[in-house]
C-alpha cells in the first residue's frame, strides 16, 4: 500500500484543482501528478473528495455500534448527575427508561 501524502502536497493539490474547478485549464491529471509525485489516480480521488466532502480526504467511516444515546439525552444525564452525582449505572439507565422512554443498553 502507498503511503499517504503528505498534508503539504494535499493542499497543494486543493489549489490547482480548485484553480481548474474555476476555469483553469492547464495542467492536466497527469501534469499534476508528475508535479507532486502521486498516481493520476490518486488526483481523481482528491478532486472527488473535494466535490463530495469539501475536503483533499474523505470523513472517517464510523466504526462500531451507533449510539443509543444522542447529546440532548447526555445533556438531561449531566443535568440529573449534578442534582444526585451518587447514581448507579443502573439508576442512569431507569431515568433514561422513564423520562425519556428509551431503552439504552450499557456494557459492564
Amino acid at each position: 500500500m502507498a503511503p499517504n501524502l503528505d498534508l503539504s502536497k494535499h493542499v497543494l493539490i486543493q489549489s490547482i484543482i480548485n484553480g481548474k474547478l474555476q476555469g483553469d485549464k492547464d495542467p492536466k491529471d497527469d501534469q499534476i501528478a508528475e508535479i507532486v509525485g502521486c498516481a493520476p489516480r490518486t488526483i481523481r480521488r482528491i478532486r472527488s473528495n473535494i466535490l463530495r466532502f469539501g475536503t483533499t480526504t474523505a470523513r472517517p467511516n464510523g466504526a462500531g455500534q451507533p449510539k443509543t444515546v444522542a447529546p440532548p439525552m447526555l445533556t438531561a444525564l449531566y443535568e440529573q448527575l449534578s442534582l444526585n452525582p451518587c447514581m448507579r449505572l443502573e439508576d442512569m439507565v431507569a431515568f433514561f427508561r422513564e423520562v425519556r422512554r428509551r431503552r439504552v443498553t450499557f456494557q459492564h
